[in-house]
């Protein structure tokens, strides 16, 4: 198939994103009215990027649920989603790529039951074991739990379904019993039990884009993040403003930019990242998010399979790195999509 961008057919885009409304969030409003504002500003370039294709007719629509889509898609008259929904009311993220197969309307990003899969922790980290992918051991704390000792100290609270680094702070890295309880605690009123333990991992996090190109799969590159401007006695992690706040100082104190690996740890990140991709039946564009320990042993600790596309995200700086513009990158995302419709438009 043709490149979008050269046919016959004008083609209806929508590009689908959530809105989070306030009966859906247990957090802070404050996060809640960043979490949306960041997104609609990212849904919004996605748009304005598709818009500069020949004959694509692109609109932008926010989503809280799914009531009244289907009669929306219909009265818009879409042809393909660009969904790039990160969050719905309750655990219905994954229902939107079942909604459009339902409706037969081909979609950009991943099917159901990978994002079933990799919104919930415990999930994802039993598929990557049944696959012998390294993911640092868990263990769930549930309401009234006594930790048991099994993991040594510090371990990372984090809850068990969430994106996008939330309910991740400075105080989610524990060093005692005293301060797990407190943090499961904390991470708990916000989010719900269980809480999910693991160890935590000193060491580096690199993280891997993926793309596929015309000619296959393709991991466009590895990022990595610096964690040495980050304060003694502060842990080395990615918070939730670190990823969302580009003016905390969570987010200044980290530097992004291309992996600086050995050869033989640069080929055991592209081995795990591929094998992690190919165990959970990904497909078109994501990230695989890695810790580096010490030793060098390689963690998966996250994957992100539609990851987040703004401008100054992981995924697309990779991509520019690699030769694309914004555009680019984007079309060949919504190429995937067009293809799986058989489309051809201009």
């Amino acid at each position: 198939m043709d490149d979008p961008g050269q046919g016959a057919t004008s083609l209806r885009v929508a590009v689908l994103h959530g809105a989070m409304s306030l009966e859906q969030w247990g957090g802070a409003e404050t996060e809640r009215q960043e979490i949306n504002t960041a997104v609609a500003e990212m849904a919004e370039a996605v748009g304005n990027a598709l818009r500069s294709t020949p004959n694509a007719q692109v609109i932008v629509h926010g989503i809280s649920h799914l009531r009244g889509l289907p009669q929306w898609l219909r009265e818009k008259r879409v042809d393909v989603v660009f969904n790039v929904c990160e969050f719905l009311d309750g655990s219905e993220i994954h229902r939107i790529p079942m909604l459009l197969e339902r409706q037969g309307i081909p979609y950009t990003g991943n099917r159901a039951p990978v994002v079933c899969l990799t919104s919930d922790r415990v999930a994802l980290k039993r598929r990557l074991l049944r696959h012998n992918i390294a993911t640092p051991p868990f263990h769930l704390l549930h309401a009234g739990d006594t930790p048991d000792g099994r993991l040594p100290f510090p371990l990372i609270v984090k809850p068990v379904k969430e994106h996008a680094s939330g309910g991740i702070d400075d105080h989610s890295v524990v060093q005692d019993t005293k301060s797990l309880r407190e943090q499961a605690e904390h991470v708990a009123a916000e989010y719900g039990w269980p809480v999910l333990v693991e160890p935590y991992i000193e060491g580096s996090e690199v993280t891997a884009s993926l793309l596929e190109e015309c000619d296959g799969l393709r991991i466009i590159g590895l990022r990595e993040f610096d964690f040495s401007q980050v304060p003694p006695g502060l842990p080395h992690i990615i918070t939730y403003r670190a990823k969302w706040n580009v003016e905390s100082e969570d987010y200044k104190r980290i530097r992004r930019g291309p992996a600086r690996l050995s050869p033989e740890t640069e080929a055991a990140v592209r081995d795990v990242t591929l094998k992690t991709w190919h165990a959970l039946g990904c497909r078109d564009y994501g990230r695989i998010d890695m810790r580096i320990d010490t030793e060098g042993r390689i963690f998966v600790i996250d994957v992100n399979p539609d990851c987040s596309l703004e401008m100054d995200s992981n995924w697309i700086l990779t991509a520019l790195e690699e030769g694309h513009t914004y555009e680019t990158a984007l079309r060949r995302i919504l190429w995937l999509a067009v293809g799986r419709g058989h489309r051809r438009w201009e």
